[in-house]
């Protein structure tokens, strides 16, 4: 039994050098958990940016679109539009275009148009082709646009307004009637 002692001494100067500071190995614990609270910290405020960022990116882009439909197909014509030509033109004095206008588009493909009091020249039998965007039409062919062909337009509808975008058209009363101001929809 001689070797009891002997192992018991060994392993009590073992077990002194390997005790442990435990308060000191707590103190680290504690840092470490520190430490770590702080990245997780820092990493919630920087994801907390990162979605506050792509939030006001989407706001901005919405708050810039026009507030018409949302969609990219181009605008169909349909119904009635309205447009008061003003008469700082000299052009749309002397045509008989001042004054307030009313466009119909059926699906026959012939111009409803309504012209002020003024306009004294033929307003019936305007024929119009609408391909995506693009408006082509003979209005006032038979008055102010004799012998001139047809015009072409870029439909823009933004909310309530109709813009005619003059692509090409060698009739000036046209394309002023079409494009000097916006057409609003009849109701």
């Amino acid at each position: 039994m001689s070797s009891d002692p002997d192992l018991r001494a060994r392993l009590q100067r073992l077990a002194r050098d390997v005790d442990p500071d435990v308060e000191e190995r707590l103190e680290r614990t504690r840092v470490a958990a520190r430490r770590g609270d702080r990245r997780s910290q820092l990493g919630l405020l920087l994801q907390t940016a990162a979605v506050a960022a792509v939030v006001l990116v989407v706001v901005v882009q919405i708050a810039g679109r026009p507030s018409g439909p949302a969609s990219n197909e181009p605008p169909q014509l349909h119904g009635s539009w309205t447009a008061t030509i003003a008469s700082t033109d000299p052009s749309a004095t002397g045509a008989g275009l001042v004054g307030p206008w009313t466009l119909g588009f059926p699906t026959t493909g012939v111009l409803d148009v309504d012209p002020p009091a003024g306009f004294s020249a033929p307003h019936t039998g305007y024929s119009f082709r609408q391909t995506g965007d693009a408006f082509r039409t003979d209005l006032l062919g038979e008055s102010v646009c004799s012998g001139i062909p047809p015009g072409t337009y870029r439909l823009q509808l933004t909310g309530d307004e109709l813009r005619f975008v003059l692509i090409d058209d060698v009739c000036r009363a046209r394309a002023l009637l079409l494009t000097s101001t916006p057409w609003m929809p009849v109701r």
